[in-house]
């Protein structure tokens, strides 16, 4: 509650299409913060608050991958599906990996070409 003003002013002025809370204690403020109904937390839960679509991630601290109550590729796989609500993600982008690249050759793409420094 002590960090609320701030993440309210922080919402207001980004104005984000999705927000990613990280453990139980920011997924409680950011729904308070939203109006949001209370909402019990769950690892992978979506809630709609208004423009803003919210989801929940357990934090990744060594408390909770390394006791195995969340892998990294859980966590993973929230962002993953936060980031393309948000669209940040490109539709179809393709990736080559380091060693399979060649000087000059693209390294990612999405309709645009991304280029290795060379």
């Amino acid at each position: 509650r002590n960090c609320s003003t701030w993440l309210a002013e922080e919402i207001s002025a980004v104005r984000p299409r999705v927000v990613v809370a990280l453990g139980r204690v920011a997924w409680d403020a950011v729904i308070r913060t939203l109006g949001a109904p209370p909402t019990p937390f769950a690892h992978g839960a979506v809630l709609q608050a208004g423009a803003v679509k919210i989801y929940a991630s357990y934090h990744p601290s060594p408390l909770n991958v390394g006791t195995r109550r969340v892998s990294l590729q859980q966590i993973a796989e929230v962002v993953k599906k936060a980031a393309a609500e948000a669209g940040c993600l490109p539709r179809e982008a393709s990736f080559t990996p380091f060693s399979q690249r060649r000087r000059g050759a693209p390294t990612i793409s999405s309709g645009a070409s991304s280029w290795q420094a060379a």
